[in-house]
């Protein structure tokens, strides 16, 4: 599934994008694939909303990295570029 989450600036789109990562990574099902437009993407934050959501559920945060293995960010500049990732995110195999 492809989301896009819009709003205004300061309205937490990044720190919900980052929550639903951690969610869907620690399922371990699949991959998360961010596209950053906004060069709004930030590793090291993603690191601490991994781990912070694995020690509320009394995981091991030093699991984290098995988590982030299974994000790809790549970066749209432009809407040609959002477009073509976009539709590659589409034609990927499910599962």
């Amino acid at each position: 599934a492809v989301t896009e989450v819009v709003g205004p600036a300061g309205a937490g789109k990044t720190q919900l994008c980052f929550t639903s990562a951690a969610a869907a990574t620690r399922a371990g099902v699949g991959e998360v694939v961010w596209i950053d437009s906004e060069g709004a993407f930030r590793p090291e934050r993603l690191r601490e909303v991994i781990q912070a959501s694995r020690a509320a559920m009394g995981l091991d945060p030093a699991g984290f990295w098995e988590q982030l293995q299974r994000v790809r960010v790549v970066v749209g500049e432009s809407l040609e570029d959002v477009h073509s990732h976009v539709q590659t995110v589409h034609n990927m195999p499910v599962g």
